[in-house]
């Protein structure tokens, strides 16, 4: 257990992101600690080529582009398909039939969902001027995921509204 712990210590990323900078540049790192974070996140998938800091920073920044893919889907899609593929593994993973206790993390886990779908759509609808060119299919991909994640809860909570 205690080498578990070791390896899975929670820690602000900011900082362990930060600290190949200092270590780098050797400069003072005693109060962040001599660990250095790598958080590739979810769209790392989209990226094929090694590249500097500096297009790095430039891609995050919009100067550049450096992901080739087109079929990139928006982060917000990503993050809400990423929900629903747990919800769908957590369920896929309880004992049946399934208990009162389950029924109700779902409904939870699932409303809360709806209700980020629903802020991206209006969102995407109403806000977001500098996605008009993409607005029809992020929708679409929201509608999609919200299909997805009914299907998901149907197996547990029974017909939804």
């Amino acid at each position: 257990r205690e080498e578990f712990d070791k390896i899975v210590e929670k820690s602000c990323i900011c900082v362990g992101l930060g600290t190949a900078a200092l270590l780098k540049n050797k400069i003072e790192h005693k109060a962040e600690g001599p660990g250095v974070s790598i958080c590739p996140g979810p769209n790392m998938a989209y990226f094929s080529k090694q590249t500097t800091l500096v297009e790095m920073v430039g891609h995050i920044y919009g100067k550049t582009n450096i992901i080739e893919r087109t079929d990139r889907p928006h982060m917000f899609v990503k993050e809400l398909s990423l929900y629903v593929d747990y919800l769908r593994n957590r369920v896929n993973e309880m004992t049946r039939p399934f208990s009162e206790k389950n029924h109700k993390y779902v409904e939870t886990f699932q409303k809360n969902l709806h209700d980020g779908i629903e802020y991206y759509k209006d969102l995407f609808q109403h806000k977001a001027d500098a996605f008009q060119e993409k607005k029809a299919q992020i929708i679409q991909s929201f509608d999609n995921l919200k299909h997805d994640l009914d299907d998901v809860a149907m197996k547990v909570v029974g017909v939804l509204q």
